[in-house]
């Protein structure tokens, strides 16, 4: 058998006092219409013009101060407020950026793939607010892209056909295939046959196909 001494400044009770008030202040925010869009500009390096904007999630405390989206995205999945605090930062997006033509990116996240609205809901923005879908970049981490138990990629598919943009985040890290071939260290790869029929006559693969080979021989694998 095993005994734990209780002690009341201990690490894990720290934590998860930080968790329930952040989960409390999440709901508070929520319901009292903190939760903020801030623009940040991306920049052309060639040319130094602005192309497009990001929308950035913050909550402003009841001291009005502005707090970063790391700090309450979690206790947010937790206290079932993921998908509702996405689709407020959506439609602030869409109201701000109805005043000008820039393009823009909204961060979405596997839970509002997971319940499945996105599509029927942006276009809903797009026509309400006038604002073409090419003008709109949909932000996912790598590890979505790869998702397909919970058809995540036939959503984006078919985002896509609607002239939504796709930009992938993080990409080269943690869910990379790439990265986790340097980390293993491999020594052969077997590239999927999806990737070799039709190599003669298709395009996306043989450049997918070249870019693998490439990779392998730079890391000296077969």
């Amino acid at each position: 058998s095993q005994m734990v001494v209780f002690k009341d400044n201990a690490e894990y009770v720290k934590r998860q006092r930080d968790t329930l008030y952040w989960i409390q202040t999440a709901k508070d925010d929520f319901k009292n219409d903190r939760i903020m869009s801030f623009s940040q500009p991306i920049h052309n390096n060639d040319t130094g013009s602005i192309e497009k904007y990001e929308a950035l999630c913050r909550i402003l405390d009841k001291q009005g101060n502005v707090l970063n989206a790391n700090d309450f995205i979690h206790p947010a999945h937790l206290a079932g407020l993921t998908t509702k605090i996405s689709r407020v930062m959506i439609d602030k997006a869409f109201k701000y950026f109805q005043s000008n033509s820039y393009a823009f990116t909204i961060n979405i996240s596997a839970q509002d793939f997971h319940e499945n609205y996105l599509e029927e809901f942006l276009q809903y923005k797009c026509d309400y607010y006038n604002i073409k879908a090419e003008r709109v970049y949909i932000e996912i981490i790598e590890g979505l892209s790869t998702n397909k138990r919970d058809k995540v990629v036939d959503q984006i598919k078919r985002l896509r056909t609607k002239g939504f943009n796709i930009t992938i985040d993080d990409f080269g890290v943690d869910q990379s295939v790439f990265s986790r071939l340097v980390r293993l260290e491999a020594k052969t790869i077997k590239i999927d046959s999806s990737f070799i029929e039709n190599l003669d006559t298709n395009i996306s693969n043989q450049m997918i196909v070249e870019n693998i080979v490439s990779f392998a021989k730079r890391i000296g694998a077969e």
